[in-house]
């Protein structure tokens, strides 16, 4: 596995985003955010740098469907606007809450997800 350097002011915003989530926001998050969520703003910030912005089709529904997550995005495209002098397009808060939503999985559904895997291995055994 090769890992590769990160600015310092990407792991600086990195890591405000991730206070904004869990003290303004009350998320609580697995420590793999600190390195998903830092990876990504790297990425963002090279793509920027190379003229290159993706779009998010699924964008609306992030922002409706998952609210809380999708303003932690806002936070972040805001403050990598403010920080870098970057134009950062809007559907970047999706991907940003796509990284919440996902480092939160397990600590949301774990329960639930196991009663459904028992349930769903019960039907599979009587058939």
């Amino acid at each position: 596995m090769r890992i590769k350097k990160v600015l310092n002011n990407n792991v600086v915003i990195a890591e405000d985003v991730i206070t904004y989530a869990s003290k303004e926001k009350g998320l609580e998050l697995k420590e793999l955010i600190h390195i998903t969520l830092t990876d990504h703003i790297d990425g963002v910030l090279t793509r920027l740098k190379k003229g290159i912005s993706l779009s998010n089709q699924l964008t609306m529904e992030i922002s409706r469907v998952y609210d809380t997550e999708f303003q932690i995005g806002l936070y972040a495209v805001n403050l990598l606007r403010e920080k870098t002098g970057c134009e950062v397009l809007r559907d970047e808060a999706a991907f940003v809450a796509m990284h919440f939503l996902n480092n939160r999985m397990d600590l949301i559904w774990p329960a639930q997800n196991r009663k459904y895997g028992l349930y769903s291995n019960s039907c599979m055994t009587r058939w």
